[in-house]
């Protein structure tokens, strides 16, 4: 059909797409030239004309520019150009997966934790892919090193010091491995014996912990068959109470001075000293959809949270899509996926689907997103949404 700048040279072409556009004078290409961002988005330059007969075809509504960026945003996938020919973004070969729920990243590694009873460690950049502890389809509660280490239904994670910890769901404990090692111990409860003892270590009790983040030296745990945020101190093992009445609790972040946690249909806001609970978004056991600030939002029971900045990012799970929740005044919104909308389509913003996004895990260049066994990159800045690996890999 021609030279892709043949069609995007006009200007008033472009007017319908994404607000905030600011378009270079003169015609844009999006051919040679162009400089590689490590989202592997393509930057629009001028005055270039060269085109590879290995791009696909495409028309008009399938450039997407915002910001100044254009994406080539075909079936085949995300086209950018490498300054010599254009290539097709993919998944990660060979990485796959089943049954993902929750996610952690700390110095270029995910750490994934599967209801096939495993911790998956891999490489954000290769998509180099181990298991760092646990046994692929064995649930159990032994600690040991690696594969000989059991464990029955993990879900959060969160890395602090060298160690992973992990809420062992089924088990009703948090569990510690050490990552250079891969040496996992029982730190806190005891496998099999649900409550909601507070104690040191294994005399403190747990049912069902799901959520988990850390800061300044505590472990804070969404303790959800309980309703309670607990709190442990990481040099000691010992177990506290922070706040209690926060039903079906399940993801936990924090700034350092507050705990935001995601139960019944709600985001609270919990105070590190004191532990005062108030609603930050949403209204407590109403269920829905809606985009708006503070109680006039609604989410669709609880999935888990990623604080990047001052704004959370919420696996908004039974509706099928990421919201956003500003910390300063509770405005919600939707980037990314279209509410109780299901497939794994990859686009940008409301084109974007997803099926059951669980957990993020990330910073303002891109978001992973456990969603069943797929993971999805969501990146915050222009809202799109790409599968980078799973069992369709």
């Amino acid at each position: 059909m021609g030279k892709p700048n043949a069609v995007i040279a006009d200007a008033a072409g472009l007017q319908t797409q994404p607000t905030e556009l600011t378009l270079p004078a003169g015609s844009l290409s999006v051919c040679e030239n162009m400089e590689i961002t490590r989202d592997g988005i393509i930057e629009v330059a001028r005055g270039f004309e060269d085109y590879s007969e290995n791009l696909p075809d495409f028309t008009p509504d399938q450039i997407i520019v915002v910001g100044g960026v254009a994406y080539l945003n075909l079936d085949s996938g995300l086209w950018y150009h490498d300054g010599t020919r254009w290539l097709r973004k993919r998944g990660i070969s060979g990485t796959k997966f089943n049954a993902l729920r929750g996610i952690t990243q700390a110095d270029g590694v995910l750490y994934i934790s599967s209801d096939d009873h495993v911790i998956y460690s891999v490489n954000a950049t290769s998509g180099a892919k181990t298991i760092l502890a646990g046994r692929f389809g064995v649930s159990g509660s032994t600690d040991g090193t690696g594969g000989a280490a059991l464990f029955n239904g993990p879900q959060g994670l969160v890395v602090d010091s060298g160690n992973l910890y992990v809420c062992d769901t089924q088990n009703h404990t948090i569990r510690k491995i050490v990552i250079a090692t891969g040496v996992v111990t029982t730190f806190a409860g005891s496998a099999g014996l649900g409550g909601s003892a507070n104690g040191v270590g294994s005399t403190a009790r747990f049912n069902n912990p799901r959520g988990l983040t850390a800061a300044n030296g505590y472990l804070y745990v969404g303790d959800t068959a309980n309703s309670y945020l607990r709190q442990i101190a990481i040099g000691t093992a010992d177990v506290t109470t922070l706040a209690s009445g926060l039903t079906s609790i399940r993801g936990v972040a924090t700034d350092g001075s507050n705990v935001y946690a995601f139960g019944n249909d709600a985001i609270s806001s919990v105070t590190i000293t004191g532990g005062t609970v108030s609603t930050l978004a949403g209204s407590p056991g109403v269920s829905g959809s809606t985009d708006g600030t503070g109680s006039a939002a609604r989410f669709s029971t609880s999935g888990y949270l990623a604080l990047v900045g001052s704004d959370l990012y919420v696996a908004d799970t039974s509706n099928r899509t990421i919201r956003k929740v500003t910390t300063s005044g509770g405005v919600v919104t939707t980037p990314a996926g279209v509410a109780l909308s299901s497939s794994l389509t990859d686009g940008i913003g409301t084109a974007a689907r997803f099926v059951n996004p669980q957990a993020l895990a990330g910073d303002s260049t891109g978001l992973f997103v456990t969603d069943d066994d797929r993971l999805r990159r969501f990146y915050p800045g222009t809202t799109y949404v790409a599968t980078v690996g799973g069992s369709n890999e």
